[in-house]
């Protein structure tokens, strides 16, 4: 049976020989929120979707409809015209825009399907208002094992002034070396949207001309 947010947080607590004391609902929550981000960055899901194609059209959204809520990433988008033959890659660029996603092909096809194969995110029932898991068995214990971690790591950060208060040095090593990991964290998490191509205008191929 696929595990909600709230039978992954009883494993974890269990993987962590604890009842709830030492790690908190709320912690473990953080910590199921950030594995799954890392995991996405990873390995998200790869999905296909076909959209017929428009003669007078070169640009086409992958937000709504069939698409799912959130498209990360194209793979590839190629014409399936249903002759039988071998589906053609075409070209094309990805654009975001309004946190959305667009492709916008290089040239108008005239006829038959876009084929575009897309990366999208896993998603857990109850966290952040998904109604659905989509992880295997064997993802959902690796995303277990990566939650404890994070867990671990944010209950470690609770004491570090109690335990160094006659060292204020420690104090700052500790919350420095936390630092670099959150940092690092957003570092990575930032380059998948700071490769995002903004949409630009069509070129203008009017020519003007003087009469003589």
């Amino acid at each position: 049976m696929t595990e909600t947010l709230t039978t992954l947080i009883a494993r974890i607590q269990v993987q962590l020989l604890d009842d709830g004391t030492l790690f908190s609902t709320a912690t473990v929550s953080a910590a199921v929120r950030q594995a799954l981000a890392a995991f996405n960055r990873s390995a998200p899901i790869n999905g296909a979707e076909l959209i017929a194609v428009d003669s007078t059209m070169l640009q086409y959204e992958l937000t709504g409809g069939s698409f799912p809520d959130l498209v990360l990433d194209v793979h590839d988008v190629l014409l399936n015209d249903d002759d039988g033959d071998e589906d053609e890659p075409l070209e094309y660029d990805p654009i975001f825009e309004d946190n959305r996603i667009w492709i916008r092909l290089r040239d108008y096809e005239q006829s038959g399907n876009l084929l575009i194969r897309f990366a999208q995110p896993h998603t857990i029932n109850g966290l952040d208002s998904e109604t659905e898991s989509t992880m295997t068995t064997d993802q959902e214990q690796v995303l277990v094992d990566g939650a404890c971690g994070y867990s671990i790591a944010m209950r470690l950060q609770k004491p570090i002034e109690q335990i160094n208060l006659n060292d204020p040095s420690s104090i700052v090593a500790s919350y420095e070396k936390a630092a670099i990991r959150y940092m690092t964290l957003f570092a990575v998490g930032l380059g998948r949207y700071t490769r995002r191509v903004a949409p630009v205008s069509e070129r203008n191929d009017v020519q003007w001309t003087l009469d003589d």
